[in-house]
């Protein structure tokens, strides 16, 4: 803990997985859910660059998605793998005050499924309040 106050980012290199586990209240007659019947699976790649008080984030990720066989009195959702990016450039101005603009593009890898639609948008973050442009 001693080096953490003098401690200076350069580049950072991060993974993760995420597996969605199908949790929560589900009726296959119904439309709308709080679950979703389904497994996922979600591995992230993350690379951070600081350079003085700016620092770049790139993430990438893929989430991968089982069939839903009881959709919609016994239909089947398929849905493809959802590609993601996100980016994030982050302006330190002071010591606990930034302020960032984000990216978040998601696309469907081979679009077979009608759930999945591109969303970006923009956010820019400041003393913890965000902003968000749809």
């Amino acid at each position: 803990m001693e080096e953490y106050p003098t401690y200076k980012p350069d580049v950072l290199i991060g993974t993760s997985l995420q597996v969605i586990a199908p949790l929560g209240q589900y009726d296959g007659d119904k439309l709308l859910n709080i679950g979703t019947d389904r497994w996922g699976i979600k591995p992230e790649v993350g690379v951070s660059k600081t350079m003085g008080k700016l620092t770049l984030e790139l993430v990438n990720a893929l989430t991968i998605y089982t069939d839903n066989g009881d959709f919609l009195n016994g239909k089947t959702r398929e849905q493809s793998p959802l590609y993601s990016l996100q980016t994030h450039a982050v302006y330190s101005f002071t010591r606990g005050i930034w302020g960032s603009l984000d990216f978040l593009g998601t696309r469907a890898v081979e679009p077979r499924s009608t759930t999945s639609n591109p969303t970006t948008f923009l956010t820019a973050h400041g003393s913890g309040q965000p902003l968000r442009c749809l």
